[in-house]
């Protein structure tokens, strides 16, 4: 009898052992999911505070950019004044209606640019209104090569020009096609050595016609191929080169 009240009492004690290591444990574990669940709510908290931050500094860049825009348009006025005035001068030289023509078709461009810059909306969200209309493929080849004359000049770059049909008439943005048009070629001259050779050729296709640029650059790396339609994607420069194209 004895010895089964011993048994008994050390089965007691065995269990109560147990329990109270269930119980440290649980508590233990109450402890771990109470920091866990801590964290969580600091990392959520964080969380929101970066992005109000950032939808902050998104408001602010919108706000700095429309500024800016406003900013740029007003000297566009007094240079539109001058190219006018510039055209009704008595027994002006020739070469005074050639700036005039430069001179509006560039304001006209860069007033279009600025249009954009002033919808900030339009800008963060990636979305540009095209306005589509009938227009000369020579007039967009034409706008393009002078604004990218100069520095082609510059750089005693020769480039090279073949248009299968000049007068063809386009469905598109005149400015959009043109400061496409003119990347393209500005970059063909940034990674071109200087005396290089650049060309641009038209000719018709199934679709309607297909525009080549080429030159004798330094062409863009297999592993750049890929990401030139990214933002801001820049190829590798050599250390003689100061200046990079962009994407």
């Amino acid at each position: 009898m004895a010895e089964r009240e011993i048994v008994e009492t050390g089965d007691a004690s065995l269990r109560e052992a147990q329990l109270r290591a269930a119980l440290l444990q649980a508590r233990s574990e109450n402890a771990r999911l109470r920091e866990a669940n801590a964290h969580l709510v600091m990392a959520t908290v964080n969380a929101q505070s970066l992005q109000d931050e950032a939808e902050a500094a998104n408001r602010r860049q919108n706000e700095f950019l429309a500024m800016l825009a406003h900013e740029l348009r007003n000297p566009l006025a007094p240079i539109s004044m001058a190219a006018a005035m510039l055209d009704r001068m008595p027994k002006a030289a020739p070469e005074l209606a050639t700036l005039h023509g430069v001179i509006s078709r560039q304001v006209e461009h860069m007033a279009r640019l600025l249009d954009d810059l002033l919808d900030a909306a339009r800008i963060s969200s990636g979305k540009i209104t095209l306005a589509i209309a009938p227009l000369a493929l020579s007039e967009v080849i034409e706008r393009a090569l002078e604004t990218v004359q100069p520095r082609i000049a510059e750089r005693r770059q020769h480039l090279e020009v073949a248009v299968h049909d000049p007068a063809m008439l386009l469905d598109g943005d005149k400015v959009r096609l043109t400061q496409v048009l003119s990347n393209l070629l500005g970059n063909a001259s940034k990674y071109t050595q200087d005396g290089g050779t650049i060309a641009l050729r038209t000719e018709r296709c199934a679709g309607g016609m297909r525009l080549t640029i080429s030159d004798n650059g330094t062409g863009i790396g297999p592993d750049v191929l890929p990401h030139i339609f990214d933002l801001f994607t820049q190829g590798p420069r050599s250390l003689a080169r100061s200046e990079g194209g962009w994407a």
